[in-house]
């Protein structure tokens, strides 16, 4: 992931242009490494585990701090995914009629349409 930033580096200093859309390249290698690393963190049962497992003593305590940490975690997801859904709708328009021949079509397709048409 290093080596594409210092590549735009030496390229621009010798070319006088950068190298196109290795900015957003770099950041979405960079999700998916997180991604990654999420999964096995998951996999293994490490999420979340420093707040709960090493903290806190057996009994109440940690039982408590465990359904804490899940419902932070479920607050967090919930507005990541609600931002997501936000982001993926940017660009559909607020109202849209649908025609009689969108009526017929399934509702993915009327979507789809609906997306990839013009502003008024």
């Amino acid at each position: 992931m290093a080596l594409l930033p210092l590549a735009e580096i030496v390229w621009r200093s010798a070319f006088r242009s950068g190298i196109p859309g290795s900015g957003p390249f770099v950041q979405h290698l960079t999700l998916w490494v997180g991604f990654l690393g999420a999964g096995i963190a998951a996999r293994e049962g490490r999420l979340l585990a420093l707040a709960t497992g090493t903290l806190l003593p057996e009994g109440l305590w940690r039982r408590a701090g465990e359904v804490a940490a899940a419902a932070i975690a479920a607050t967090i997801s919930t507005l990541l995914c609600r931002a997501g859904i936000g982001l993926v709708l940017v660009g559909a328009p607020r109202r849209w009629s649908p025609g009689p021949a969108a009526s017929r079509a399934p509702r993915a397709a009327r979507w789809r349409h609906s997306a990839s048409s013009p502003a008024p």
